[in-house]
């Protein structure tokens, strides 16, 4: 028997938790009805922060435990989820929670990214990336991109692209974005295209040797050669 599917897309503080976490309520309570445990390692719930993940966790937990109740609070609450997980007994919910806690590390509850991350690291050949790859962080990704802006620059047709994106009049925020890589923005990016000094001659040292451009005088008004 394959699991039901579905999305819950409403606004913030709809109840798009008290939804989630009582439909989930309500798959393990059909199997336990089938005559078949509950397995977590089943469960699949995705939303876009860590937060909202955690809470749609928590709340699943919350609320096993609260309809397990054998008294008049468990009896409200039971009323109260009705609206998503139907009529059921605090004994059904007593097995709900205790299949959810025998095995609750195999049960997948995060974001969307979380999830996609962990279907490529598993499959890296099937999405088409190298076996080792790895999510950057903030300065991988910003020498990233100076890199790729150094090699765009030490091309042999640099001078036209600048061009077109002064002559242009690009918005202030590209040039002061790509002046940014290049190490500052005091001056136009016309004026950050120098002769690379033999230094930094291969790609990556390029990218660093740009990025620091402040450091060695490059991008200065006044700076008309290398120290």
């Amino acid at each position: 028997m394959s699991a039901p599917r579905s999305i819950v897309i409403a606004n913030a503080g709809s109840g798009k938790t008290f939804t989630l976490a009582n439909r989930i309520i309500a798959w393990c309570i059909e199997e336990l009805r089938a005559g078949r445990e509950p397995k977590p390692s089943r469960i699949l719930a995705v939303t876009f922060t860590r937060k909202a993940a955690g809470e749609i966790l928590a709340r699943i937990l919350a609320n096993a435990a609260e309809g397990a109740a054998d008294d008049e609070s468990g009896a409200k609450a039971r009323a109260k989820f009705e609206v998503v997980v139907g009529t059921a007994t605090a004994a059904e919910y007593q097995g709900v929670l205790v299949a959810l806690c025998s095995e609750l590390h195999r049960m997948q509850v995060g974001t969307i990214d979380g999830f996609f991350h962990r279907i490529a690291s598993a499959l890296p050949d099937e999405v088409g990336l190298p076996p080792e790859w790895t999510v950057g962080d903030d300065q991988d990704i910003d020498e990233l991109r100076a890199q790729v802006a150094a090699e765009i620059l030490a091309d042999e047709h640099a001078g036209e692209l600048i061009n077109m994106l002064e002559d242009g009049a690009p918005k202030p925020s590209v040039l002061r974005s790509i002046a940014d890589l290049l190490g500052g923005s005091t001056v136009s990016v016309r004026d950050q295209r120098r002769p690379i000094p033999p230094a930094f001659s291969s790609t990556r040292s390029v990218a660093h040797g740009m990025a620091r451009s402040r450091s060695f005088g490059i991008g200065r008004p006044d700076c008309t050669e290398y120290p």
